[in-house]
This record gives C-alpha cells, structure tokens and sequence, in this order.
C-alpha cells in the first residue's frame, strides 16, 4: 500500500490579483476583511492491494509573483496503476482573500465555490465540476463544460455559462448585464431587478422560457423578449 500527502498553509501580502491553475482541485474561495491573502492546501492519496506506479507521483504546489499578481499551480504528475483494490485521491484548496481583488480560478477537474467576495472582477471556470457563488459582489465570469453553476445573494455584472447543467440563483441583482447560457438544462434565476429596470432577451433551443413575477406573467415554447430599460 502506498499513502502520499501534501499540505501547505501560507500567506501572502500585497496581493492585488489572485490567479490559480489546477488540473485536479476543489477551490473554495473566501472574502475577508484582512489585508493579507492566506492559502491552506491539502493532497491526499492512499492505494491498497498488489499494483505497479510510476515513481514520478505526487503531487506539486507552486506559485510566483509578478507585479502585484499572485499566480497558483497545481499539478499532479502522471501515474499510473495496475491491480488496485482500493484508491482514493483528494486534493483541496482554500484559499481567504482580501475585498477588491481580482480572481481567477481554472480548474481542469474539481468544483469552485464562492463565498464573501466583494467588488472585484471574479472569474471562475472549471472542465468538470459545479460552481457556486455566495454573497458575492463584482463584475462575474462563471463556466463550465459539464456541472451546474448556482448563485446565492450576488450583486454585479454576471455572465454564466454551462454546457451542460442547470443555473440556478435566488436574490440576484443587476448592475450592468446579465447573460445565462446553457446547451442541455435548465435555468432558473430569481432577480431583484423590477421589470421597469431590465430589457430580457430568453430563448432556448431545446425546453420552454417563462418570466414568473408578480407584475408579469409570460411563457414561450422557444424565445421571449421583454422590457425596454437599460439592464440587460
């Protein structure tokens, strides 16, 4: 049997923009009211039974510093295994951050979640897995190929965008536009916006687009435009 295990627990200062790269990782990102920008990670990986591997296993944290931009790899070399009869791998992050910087977060597989970041440019964006954002306010760029992307008490300018899943989100306000994509799922979004505010453009290739609010009830097999304010 074999068991590898990495953990970091750093700080950073100074920090105005905050990049992270991960082939494997769940991300969760959390805002604060420091000024510091503090990083836990944590690599799990135990194997029992009768098996080969390749010995340039592990896994690998690095990071560099670049005008005032922290940048975060996570990579795991390749391994392969024969003959396991059990395996389990983790590999998390988590990661506290001051208000006002900029995040971007691309993970290849592993979700990403959200919570407290406020008026920054958040960027989030993951192959395989959910994204989650929690009372959250900036300007959001939300993807991901295969998983579901929900949003809780978010304030800004959002885009989100699934291949494949469902976007769900209560209590969400407008600033500038908003823009909710999926090719296969549904969406359901709940807006603070009054009607007055926004102009909605809704279509679907493949499912029905309805507007359910008090002062308006519509549905459509296919499109629906509504509204002629500024909020988009």
């Amino acid at each position: 049997s074999i068991e590898d295990h990495l953990q970091v627990d750093t700080t950073f200062n100074c920090i105005t923009s905050l990049v992270l790269v991960g082939d494997k990782c769940d991300i969760a990102i959390h805002g604060n009211s420091g000024t510091d920008v503090t990083i836990k990670y944590d690599y799990h990986l135990k194997a029992k039974g009768l098996f080969s591997r390749n010995k340039d296993g592990h896994c690998k944290l690095s990071y560099e510093i670049n005008n005032s931009v922290l940048t975060l790899h996570v990579k795991r070399s390749n391994q392969s295994y024969s003959g396991i009869s059990t395996l389990s791998e983790t590999s998390t992050i988590d990661m506290n951050i001051p208000e006002g910087i900029d995040v971007r977060m691309d993970s290849d597989l592993g979700d990403i979640a959200a919570d407290g970041l406020k008026g920054s440019n958040i960027k989030l964006q993951s192959s395989l897995g959910d994204i989650t954002a929690q009372n959250c306010s900036g300007n959001f760029d939300l993807n991901t190929a295969l998983g579901d992307i929900s949003l809780n008490d978010v304030q800004g300018k959002i885009t989100s965008n699934t291949d494949m899943g469902d976007i769900t989100g209560e209590n969400i306000t407008i600033t500038e536009a908003c823009t909710l994509t999926t090719s296969l799922g549904d969406i359901d979004v709940q807006l603070t916006n009054s009607l007055s505010e926004c102009r909605l453009d809704l279509s679907t290739s493949l499912g029905n687009v309805k507007v359910d609010r008090p002062e308006l009830t519509e549905k459509s097999h296919d499109r629906l435009k509504i509204g002629t304010g500024k909020l988009k």
